[in-house]
């Protein structure tokens, strides 16, 4: 037996050899070496606390965080394999460059069947940046539009302040943080908890994948105040211009909408422009001026439309119409008569009084209008030719003062009262412009005597010289 077995040995070596290879062969018909390609396998970042112990930050480019691998082996070998089958990480205590880390694959299935792993790009590409810190203060963004009678108030949100940090080109981006809150329709405060953004220089958003800092959760409070719509009231201060007046005052708005709490509301209807604020002293034409309103709205009030806090004034300043008006003289009011003593006039005489206005207010004013007055205190028994006093309505000038022609006679002397007129005060005050129509002749100085009245303090008006003439008969 045991020469069979050792006999023709070369010849059961030499078929051995074949069978092995015979083996192979259609080993590798049927199971050949092959390459198949993985894509998109995520690099794991190692030892990043060495970034932000110098300080930094890095931000890795062109994707280059994801590999793509090549593994050769059997095809049952990679046929058996998925992406999740490699682990590819990149560490930055061997970064070989300033922006450059290279990338490491390892298999976790069937390591050892695999023949050799390819990669696409060997390194995670990256900028590093200086880290910085911002404090960047919360904004709300209200939009919509209140329930009719309110208006937003006050706003806040907690915390007011958001401590941001990240590369130095990512955080100079960054002006501020704005919520957006809706209050359409609201008629009660609002309170509310909502997310913000980083916004930039042209209103841009800046994204936050970069940036670290809070705003997901930010506390909103918006309070509201009731509104009021109150007139305005405005005056002039001063007189214009000789023969000028004030013909009207025009503005706009009239009325405005101002907002607060209820019980401040309440006290408050008309908001009066001082007086001072338009001047019209010497004015000979328009006065036209813009006027701030809410320099005299109570602190605790505002204007709700931007619009109405500047009102626009027009002040019309026009030239005033004359006109002449003839009072009888037994019309002129005498005052302070002394004792003893009776008047004398010509009632069959008139004054001439200048008036001016506006020519609409002149057609409506009548002589019963105008008085006219003479004051006698301190006088004695005489003839005087005085300067009487002119009263008229509001809103009409009076542009003269006309002479009065008055007999003062004893009522216990019969004698004839002989006497020298009194002339007229030096500064009178007739303006040369306006003919005084109603100044009298002065009497003769020799006038006819008088005889006393019988039992009557009544002037005899049938014994007033005809020497003197009055104004136009």
């Amino acid at each position: 037996m045991k020469e069979k077995l050792i006999s023709n040995w070369g010849l059961k070596l030499i078929s051995v050899v074949f069978a092995i290879i015979l083996w192979l062969v259609v080993v590798n018909i049927d199971d050949p070496v092959t390459t198949k390609k993985f894509k998109n396998i995520p690099v794991d970042i190692l030892s990043e606390n060495l970034i932000a112990e110098a300080g930094e930050v890095y931000e890795v480019l062109d994707k280059s965080d994801y590999v793509t691998i090549t593994v050769k082996a059997k095809r049952s070998v990679v046929e058996s394999l998925s992406e999740t089958d490699f682990k590819a990480s990149a560490d930055f205590s061997e970064r070989i460059a300033e922006n450059s880390i290279p990338i490491k694959v390892e298999a976790t299935k069937r390591a050892g069947d695999i023949e050799e792993i390819y990669l696409q790009n060997n390194t995670v590409k990256i900028t590093v940046e200086k880290k910085v810190y911002k404090d960047v203060k919360v904004e709300l963004q209200v939009t919509g539009k209140t329930a009719d009678g309110y208006m937003v108030g006050s706003v806040s949100t907690t915390p007011e302040v958001v401590k941001i940090a990240g590369p130095a080109s990512v955080i100079s981006k960054v002006e501020r943080i704005v919520v957006p809150v809706d209050v359409n329709g609201a008629s009660e405060d609002i309170s509310i908890t909502a997310p913000g953004k980083f916004i930039g220089k042209g209103d841009k958003e800046v994204p936050k994948d970069r940036i670290e800092g809070d705003i997901e959760n930010i506390n909103i409070s918006v309070h509201l105040l009731h509104t009021k719509s109150i007139d305005l009231n405005l005056t002039t201060q001063g007189e214009p211009a000789a023969d000028y007046w004030c013909q009207e005052i025009l503005y706009e708005p009239t009325t405005i909408t101002v907002a607060g709490e209820p019980h401040e509301l309440e006290q408050i209807s008309t908001l009066v422009i001082p007086s001072g604020e338009i001047d019209i002293t010497g004015a000979r034409e328009n006065i036209i001026k813009e006027i701030d309103v809410t320099k005299y709205l109570p602190a605790t009030l505002q204007v709700c439309n931007t619009a109405e806090r500047v009102i626009r004034v027009t002040v019309v300043i026009a030239a005033l119409d004359g006109k002449e008006f003839r009072i009888p003289v037994g019309d002129v009011d005498i005052l302070n008569t002394p004792a003893g003593l009776n008047t004398v006039v010509d009632t069959s005489r008139y004054v001439t009084v200048i008036v001016k206005g506006n020519s609409d207010a002149l057609n409506s004013l009548s002589s019963d209008d105008i008085k006219v007055a003479v004051d006698l205190k301190g006088r004695e028994a005489g003839i005087y030719n005085l300067q009487a006093e002119v009263t008229v309505p509001n809103g009409y000038v009076v542009m003269n003062k006309p002479m009065v022609s008055i007999m003062l006679q004893s009522m216990e002397n019969p004698d004839p009262v002989i006497g020298t007129p009194t002339a007229p005060p030096v500064h009178q005050d007739v303006p040369t412009a306006a003919p005084q129509h109603s100044q009298a002749a002065a009497p003769s100085p020799t006038p006819t005597p008088v005889p006393p009245p019988q039992n009557s303090a009544e002037p005899v008006q049938s014994q007033v010289p005809t020497e003197e003439t009055g104004d136009d008969t």
